[in-house]
This record gives C-alpha cells, structure tokens and sequence, in this order.
C-alpha cells in the first residue's frame, strides 16, 4: 500500500530553498499495521488492555485516589515518557534498531545499510528476513554517502535508508548540504530514513552536528539515539525512537502505531533510570560535556597523528565526531596475513590489544553453570527470546488459559500457532492433563507452566508437577517454566526483591541429560541474545552482593505481607456479591475473581465491567479476556494493607449499586 500520488508541485526545503518536486511514493506503509500479527500482538497486549481501562478513570472523579489492582506486572506501563506522541523510550539503542527493524519486515522487503556499519543492524535484519542492500560510504570525501550507489540500489520493494551520523565506525560529522541531498534523494525514492544519531553530542571537528530531522519536511525520519554516549553511561540502558513526521506521512502509513504495538510487546528501560532523566538532564552543567569533547578531541588527535607513523596501516580522514575511526590495512607490506580477522587476532595474542551462577541451583539436584544461565532486560525479554527461538512455521505452543497476556502477545507476532489448555478453577488451578495431551501434536514444540501462577495464585504441588513433567516427557515437549525432561526456566530479581523495575532477569536452561544441547537450543538462545539488548550494567554488576547480603528476614517479611493481604482480599471477596473467588490465592500477587452477570446488571462483560468499575469507583482491575478467561477478572493484592480494603470496599459498592433487585415471593 503506497501513499502519495503523482503530479508535481513547488517545495520549499526547510532552508527556504523552493525546489521542484513529483509526490513521492512512499513505500514503508506496513500492511500488518492494519490487522498482522504486530497489530493483533500489541493491541490485545496487557498494556494495550490496561490503557483502555485506565482511560475510564473519571478524571472529575473527586479527591479519591485511583487505586490500581490491575497491576502488578513491571510490564504493564511505563513510568515515564518524554513525548505522549512523537517518542518511545526503548531499552538502549540496541532495542530502538530491534523495534524498528522489526516494525518494516516484511516479506520481499529490502533496506539499505552503509558499508562500513554498525553491525548491529545486519544481524537483526538477517534474523527477521529482510533483504539487505549496501551502499557505500567513500573515505576520500570523509566517508559520505555514495548517493549515486543509493539510487542505483534501490527499487520499489526497499523501505528504508540507515544513516549513521556522527559516524560508528567511521568518526565522520556530516556536513548540511550533504545531509540535505541525503534527504531529497530519500525523498525521491520514497523512503524512510532511520537517522542513528547515538552521538550526535560528541562531535568536536570542523563540522557541527546537524540533526536530519531538520529536513522532515521533505522526507520522514526515524531517529535512534541514547543517553549513553553524551552522558557516558553505557551500560544505563535507555535509548528513544523519536519521530520526525510533520506532515503526517508516518502517522497516515501507521507506522506510528506498529511501533507502539511493539513497544506493548517488549520489555521497558530500568524505571529508575526513567524516573532520573529530567533531573539529570535539567542539572548536568554543559561544563560536563565540554570537557568530554575536549578529552575526545585529544584522544582523536594523538590517535590520527599515531597512526599517520605507522607503516602499514593509514587512516584517510581524520575523526570529527563519536569515538572510532576506521583503519586501512597494507597487506602487501604486512606479511603473513589473510584478511583482517587474521590480523586482529594475531594482535590480540601477540600484544595483547583488542581493536574491535550458584543462586539458580538452589532446590535442583544438580548444579547449574554459567554456561547454562542467560541474562535478560527482564523477564519479558527472556519470553521473547525463547518464542522467538522456538518459533518455526508450522509448529505450535501450549500456554495457559488463564495466563500472563505477554505469551499470547509474543507467540502472535512471531506467527506461532498458539493451542490452550485449562487450568482447573476447581483444583486449585491444576493443569488439565487430559486436555494437554488431547491438544498437542507432532508439531508441538513446548508447554508453558507458570508457577506460582499470575493470574490464579497458586502453588502447584510437587505430585502435580511430577505429573505434569511426566505428560510433557511422552509428549516430546520441552517445558518453559515461568520459574527427565529438558526444563527452561524464566526468572527474574523484580519479585523476589520486589524491585519491579530494575529489569533484570535470565533463561536457566535444566538439561542434565544434554537433550537441549543436542537439539541447538543453547545455540540458538545465545544467537538471540547476541542480538539483544542487555541488562544495564550496573544492576549485573550488583547482583552477587544482592543475593550474598540479603538476609532471610527480609523475604519472610515480604511473605508475611502477602499471606495478610491474600487473607484480607479473599476474605473480603466472600462478602461481594457478583463476584467468586473460588481458589484462596497461596503464591504470586495475584486472584482471578469469576462476575456472575446474572446478578450484576446490564454489563456485556468483564471489559465492560471494569472500565465501568475505573470510571465510577477508580479502582483497576484487568479484565479476564486479556488472560484468555471471558468474565473474569484478576486483582491483585500486592498493595499496602488500607488501599487494599478502601478498594475492596469500593468495588463491594459498586457491585451492590448494579446487582439486580432481589423480589420476595
């Protein structure tokens, strides 16, 4: 699907040149934006479903606090966000390219990327099958797009134009003019541009940074960065896509809203670091940066004229901005060398130089190793790497029903074919075995087990999971467990430490017999993660002293906590009429509640029921449907013990307010 129509017309540049230009045909309009997979993932995402609801809350509603027992998940919002319209904050620049990458795929697609690159974008283009073309970037004129090569390149199947400014690797600063005739050629082949402007604070030569988004008006453009570079924290994590669209051509073709789709199906930046960015931002002294750009600026210096002596090696332009600079190899005068992985290797042996986990096996009889554990940003992510993994055509999943939305969500986009099983209200929210075992098939490739459950609040049984292994083993299923038989097992510190936000989790893999290892599981998990963003830095590097320090009283306080609130709100549950609850919760922060919409009046459903219940009383709850369970709803009850009664109270209200008149006989 295409945008713009033909004819000509008078266009006046951003710099108030009128130049003579066709409407171009913009070819980056996502048809699954219009009902694809994406779409169908992050619109029935649990974000998406809480927005809706949270949207009920009545803003003139009064002095009462919005109290939210529809929470719970680190993934349900966001804590902070810079532009409602224009940005999306992302884990790093690593998840911005991901996001984007995976925003424009689509089958017969192809990009354009610059040789030499950051090769971050190759790897995730390669994974999400869009055709890569290379244009060149041309060292004798201080490695500027080779426009020419763009044109001749492209065709009506390309979608976009990466330009990397300030350079990674190059070190180069792009000046206006050609920055502009990167965008009226764009412009004429109709193409996005993906403006990767990480450093766009660290350039110190002759040229000044400009940022492409100037020319928005001729062409639109994605910008990529990270407050790592200007600020140099690398390892904090947070990065933004940010929309430079003022004619609407982005938001008309929805790309907008295939990259919020996206965003609701992937993990968040550290909330902290979030929560931190307006005063770091409003209270960093410019001093700060001027002394970066001047120790730059005399590393790239020393760097050029070091080189410039040495023989066999030439360096044709001279760094002016970010923090490389690309290196000529003479491999007629150095002897011995294939290629230039030979050569860096041999310098890393030679000289020394490079140029370019106890915890977890705790209650196991046997012990986990590093290789057998991979860090996540969060357990989210860790759910996207391995249905990612497992996700081939043809094949099929079994998750939950009821259970953690984000499964759903990244099971849809990666077009595999999800099959339910019930979990049994009546059992304490056992898994049907027969019902497995009546679903699954050859093409079955893994069970999700979620315990202790979000959203029922149980604890399986040791008898009940010996089982429910036992069923997976003559199925030839591999059991992802959202904690013989090959087991995968998702964690994270955000529960046990009630620290939400920090967006550390991992993938354990239980294989003592070797079978994942056989099958390239490992593999194809640390392929992934290779791709990935990390975990920030600084909370990697806390976590030994997290678990050696932290004393057992801490987590028995936590426990205490819970088992009153769960007492309380079950407790309280009994006394609502319309509303079930027929399973004390016993683990997690989580009750599913049954509506019985015989007594409570005129509601179509559970989304009905809770949008209603947000506008009149501002009480959150999640609805069922976004946990695969119709007229259920969930409530959590990991709140402080008085918001939590003042909304029981609230709801019991309202439920009185709508039940229906009781006639005497």
């Amino acid at each position: 699907m295409a945008h713009g129509g033909g004819g000509g017309s008078q266009h006046r540049g951003d710099d108030g040149v009128e130049a003579d230009v066709a409407a171009p045909r913009w070819r980056f309009s996502r048809p699954s934006s219009q009902g694809g997979p994406l779409a169908s993932a992050g619109l029935t995402s649990i974000r998406a479903v809480l927005n809706r609801v949270n949207s009920s809350v009545d803003a003139a509603g009064g002095p009462r606090p919005v109290l939210p027992l529809g929470s719970g998940d680190p993934t349900a919002s966001a804590c902070y966000t810079l532009s409602a319209n224009d940005i999306y904050l992302t884990s790093g620049c690593v998840q911005a390219i991901e996001v984007m990458i995976s925003v424009l795929a689509q089958p017969g697609s192809n990009i354009l990327l610059p040789k030499p690159g950051f090769p971050m974008y190759e790897s995730r283009t390669t994974f999400s099958n869009l055709e890569v073309r290379h244009f060149d970037l041309i060292p004798e004129r201080g490695w500027e797009v080779d426009l020419e090569g763009v044109q001749a390149i492209a065709d009506e199947n390309t979608v976009a134009i990466v330009v990397i400014n300030p350079s990674n690797p190059c070190g180069s600063v792009y000046s206006y003019d050609h920055l502009a005739k990167i965008a009226e050629t764009a412009r004429k082949l109709g193409l996005l541009i993906i403006a990767d402007e990480v450093y766009e604070h660290l350039a110190f030569g002759n040229n000044p940074f400009i940022p492409i988004g100037v020319f928005g008006k001729t062409v639109p453009v994605i910008t990529l960065g990270s407050i790592s570079k200007r600020w140099l924290v690398p390892g904090w994590r947070l990065g933004w896509i940010a929309t430079c669209d003022p004619n609407g051509i982005l938001k008309e073709a929805k790309v907008n809203q295939s990259i919020e789709n996206y965003i609701n199906i992937s993990t968040d930046p550290a909330t902290f670091v979030q929560g931190a960015i307006p005063q770091i931002i409003a209270n960093t002294k410019e001093d700060y940066f001027n002394k970066i750009l001047d120790q730059l600026r005399n590393s790239a210096d020393l760097c050029y004229d070091k080189i410039k002596d040495i023989k066999g090696i030439t360096c044709p332009h001279k760094p002016e901005g970010s923090m490389f600079v690309m290196v000529k190899l003479d491999l007629s005068y150095l002897d011995d060398f294939h290629d230039d992985m030979d050569f860096c290797c041999r310098l890393a042996k030679e000289e020394s130089v490079i140029v370019l986990p106890e915890y977890l096996s705790r209650d196991l009889p046997y012990e986990l190793s590093a290789n057998d554990i991979y860090l996540t940003s969060g357990c989210v992510q860790a759910i996207e790497v391995m249905i990612s993994v497992l996700a081939q055509p043809g094949s099929n999943i079994l998750l939950p029903k009821p259970g953690f939305p984000m499964y759903e969500s990244r099971t849809t986009f990666s077009n595999l074919e999800v099959r339910h099983f019930d979990l049994i209200p009546e059992r304490g929210w056992e898994v049907d075995l027969e019902g497995v075992q009546a679903i699954a098939d050859e093409n079955t490739v893994a069970i999700v087990v979620i315990n202790p459950s979000n959203p029922c609040g149980s604890v399986y049984s040791y008898d009940h999971l010996a089982k429910i292994a036992e069923t997976a083993r003559k199925l030839g299923l591999l059991i992802i467990a959202d904690e013989t038989v090959p087991v995968i097992t998702l964690g994270s510190i955000s529960k046990r430490w009630l620290v939400p936000g920090w967006r550390l989790g991992w993938i354990a893999t239980c294989d003592p017999n070797g079978i994942l290892k056989e099958a390239k599981v490992n593999q194809s998990i640390e392929n992934y993660i290779n791709i990935s963003t990390d975990p920030a830095t600084f909370v990697q590097g806390a976590i030994p002293q997290i678990i050696a320090n932290t004393k057992e009283d801490y987590f028995n306080k936590i426990l205490d906590q819970l088992r009153n609130s769960a007492d309380l709100c079950y407790d309280k549950i009994k006394d609502i009429k319309g509303i079930t609850c027929p399973h004390k919760p016993e683990g997690s922060m989580f009750v599913m509640v049954k509506l019985d919409l015989s007594y409570l009046d005129d509601f179509h459903d559970d989304m009905d029921f809770c949008c209603r219940l947000a506008k009149e009383e501002s009480v959150i709850v999640l609805p069922g449907i976004a946990l695969g369970l119709k007229n259920w709803v969930r409530i959590t009850f990991a709140i402080d013990i008085p918001s939590l009664a003042d909304a029981l109270e609230r709801i019991k209200s309202f439920c009185q307010r709508h039940g229906k008149l009781e006639t005497s006989e």
